[in-house]
This record gives structure tokens, C-alpha cells and sequence, in this order.
């Protein structure tokens, strides 16, 4: 049985019954010679692993169990090809591995439920978006995220020059214009009424720019749109744009100033304002609702709330864990020692059942937190 390497959330695995569930977390370097303390972590969180389920099983049905992770343990190709964090979801039926883009805590937990508030955080902030590469004579389009952005590549019958998209309608060649070597701007010479001609070409293409983008990407994906372009095309699209995703700030650069590094970052500096924006309004609609009795940060109510499955949002402290076990026939929250397996972190048990239930959890950072709790919840009724 070996681990099966996903890149979505939440797997299947996270729901599936049974009261056995091992969930590791560990930093990894992508680099040598960083990385090459990362097989020696791995295998001091797979010990602490093993001295918990010794408690409760035999040596045999340990190894059998864990069988997944020596193998990884022992796997130097893997430890040469990591990211910025691993995780890592193991049930006695299967398990899967992710290699994440960002740096999580080292966790080796054996508990009743899968800890998913590192992978909850990762993806999270993760969300995808589409750039929009544009000048007045092409486009290109990428998938981003917070940490990569990757080309799309569009169908060969999608015309992505202001040729192919205007085909024999372009303004004729009286018009000598030249682009210049960035591709990012272009310089006319000739009479007035044959540059209002291009520019009414160039209109046209931006429409037709915006019209494919968002019927065939935006819309079907529900992405938000970061536009990359000069300013004077900014105004000008923005202008005739009718595309709802295309977010009101974009970067205003030649989008061939910027390689795929520069567009990550100067993306998510955007994107952030937008994902804090966010943030900030979930913690304020929780006080809207604390003051209507309609959300809590007590673990005793939240507890009922999941077994009426009234729970709209939860918001979870990220890293916070707390000792407990939740009663899903009753909703009572039952407290216990840490290193009992069957007391490991209560809001993972929570985290489940909202999910399974179609609710929202969100995992912030204890100075954004509502509450000083380590948890909130705002009730749907």
C-alpha cells in the first residue's frame, strides 16, 4: 500500500469511518543542503508515531500499519524533490501525501480524526485566480495562485493576436506603426483619423479579449481576474470590460517585464489585500452575529451547534490544539490528556463534521481570531 500524492482538499480519506487516523506534518527544504536534515525529522516524528499506537497495538499491526512511511522514510529520491512542507493522512486502508508550497509545523498526531488545520491553512490561502497578460497587439492567460502561476495554454482555433481575433476587419496597412522590443507599447506615425482606425482596432480586440476570458474561463471557473498590463491599456480595457471577476486593481507594468517569478509576487500583492479584505469581513460578521445570539467562541455551545448542524462558519486558530474528544451521539465536548490517543485535538473531530455538513471553516491566525478561544462559530439559525 503506498501513499497516494493528491493536490486537492479535502480528499475522501478525511471522511471516511473508522476511529484510526494519523496525520504528520513536517517542514521540508527544496534545497540542499537544507534538506538534507528533512529524512532525519521524518523519521523522529514517524517514531513518536510509532510510540503511540504502541500503546494500544502489537509491534506486528504497528509495522503492517506504517508500512506507507518506512518506505518513505527510506526513499532518497523523494527527500531530493520536496517543497516547503509535507503532509501526510494515513487510515489502516490507505493514505495520501502532500508536497506544500508553504512551511507548516511538525505534528505527529494518533487520534479519532485527521488533523486538518495545517492543510486547511495551505489551501486556503492557496485560492486560485486568472492572470491577464495584455498589450494592444496579444494576450496570454495563467492560472496563479500564492505560490506558482502556470501559462494556460488556450485551444489552437483561439486566436490570441489582434491579427487572428480581427482577422480581415483589422485597419488596412496605410497606418505604419512599430512595436517596440518589449511588445509593450506601440508608436504611430500617420494622420490623425487613421490612429483613431487603430485605436478603434485595438478596442475591438480588447473586447473580443474580454468577452472570451470571460465566457470561457472567469464564469466557469469563478476565478478572480488580475489584470497585467500598461496603465493606458488598463484604462482602456477596464473601460469596455464587462467581465464581474476582473478585480478593480491590477498590475500596472509591460507584461513583458515580468517573468513567472515577478508575476507571483506582484500578484499575491495584490491578491492579499483582497484575501485580508476578506478575512475582516468574516470576523466582522461574527460579531454581527454575536450580537443577535447567532455565533459563539464558547467550545460547549459550539459543540451543540455542530450536532444541529447549525454551524454556517468556523472560524479555527491556526497551530491551536486542544486535548478533548467530541460525543457525536450527544454533542458534548469530553476534555482529556495529550498523550491519550483517544484525547487529541477536539477541533479536528468539529472541523469534520462542518465540512461534512456543507459549512465553512476558515483558519486564521490567533491575532486575527475573534475570540480568544482558539474557535468561533457563526450559527445559520
Amino acid at each position: 500500500m503506498a501513499l497516494e500524492r493528491v493536490d486537492y482538499f479535502p480528499h475522501p480519506i478525511v471522511f471516511e469511518q473508522g476511529d484510526l487516523c494519523i496525520s504528520l506534518y513536517q517542514q521540508t527544504h527544496r534545497y540542499a543542503p537544507d534538506n538534507r536534515q528533512d529524512p532525519i525529522v521524518f523519521k523522529n516524528l514517524l517514531q513518536e508515531i510509532e510510540a503511540k499506537l504502541n500503546v494500544n497495538f502489537k509491534k506486528e499491526e504497528v509495522q503492517t500499519l506504517l508500512k506507507p512511511l518506512y518506505e518513505l522514510r527510506d526513499d532518497k529520491h523523494f527527500w531530493n524533490n520536496t517543497l516547503d512542507g509535507l503532509a501526510i493522512l494515513l487510515r489502516p486502508t490507505g493514505g495520501v501525501l502532500y508536497l506544500l508550497p508553504r512551511t507548516v509545523q511538525n505534528v505527529a498526531l494518533v487520534s479519532d480524526a485527521m488533523h486538518l488545520t495545517p492543510l486547511l491553512r495551505a489551501f486556503q490561502s492557496a485560492d486560485s485566480y486568472h492572470i491577464l497578460s495584455l498589450n494592444a497587439t496579444e494576450f496570454k492567460l495563467y492560472k496563479g495562485t500564492r505560490y506558482e502561476v502556470e501559462q494556460i495554454q488556450l485551444p489552437e482555433e483561439v486566436a490570441t493576436t489582434i491579427e487572428g481575433a480581427l482577422g480581415d476587419q483589422i485597419t488596412p496597412g496605410a497606418l505604419t506603426s512599430r512595436v517596440s522590443r518589449s511588445g509593450s507599447s506601440v508608436i504611430f506615425y500617420g494622420t490623425g483619423s487613421r490612429r483613431e482606425e487603430v485605436e478603434k482596432d485595438t478596442e475591438r480586440f480588447f473586447r473580443y479579449v474580454d468577452t472570451y476570458v470571460k465566457e470561457k474561463h472567469s464564469k466557469p471557473e469563478n476565478f478572480s481576474l488580475l489584470l497585467v498590463a500598461l496603465q493606458e491599456h488598463q484604462g482602456k480595457f477596464r473601460k469596455i470590460s464587462n467581465n464581474n471577476f476582473l478585480l478593480p486593481e491590477g498590475v500596472s507594468v509591460s507584461p513583458d517585464a515580468l517573468d513567472q517569478k515577478s508575476l507571483v509576487t506582484q500578484g499575491w500583492e495584490v491578491l492579499l489585500d483582497y484575501y485580508l479584505a476578506r478575512t475582516r469581513a468574516m470576523v466582522d460578521s461574527y460579531h454581527q452575529a454575536q450580537s443577535k445570539f447567532l455565533a459563539t467562541g464558547d467550545l460547549s455551545d459550539i459543540g451543540q451547534g455542530v450536532f444541529a448542524k447549525r454551524i454556517r462558519t468556523l472560524l479555527v486558530e491556526d497551530g491551536k490544539i486542544l486535548s478533548g474528544r467530541y460525543d457525536e451521539r450527544s454533542g458534548k465536548i469530553e476534555y482529556g490528556s495529550p498523550e491519550d490517543p483517544l484525547f487529541a485535538n477536539v477541533f479536528d473531530r468539529l472541523i469534520l463534521h462542518v465540512l461534512k455538513d456543507k459549512g465553512e471553516v476558515v483558519v486564521l491566525p490567533a491575532e486575527r481570531m475573534p475570540t480568544d478561544t482558539g474557535i468561533a462559530a457563526i450559527f445559520r439559525y
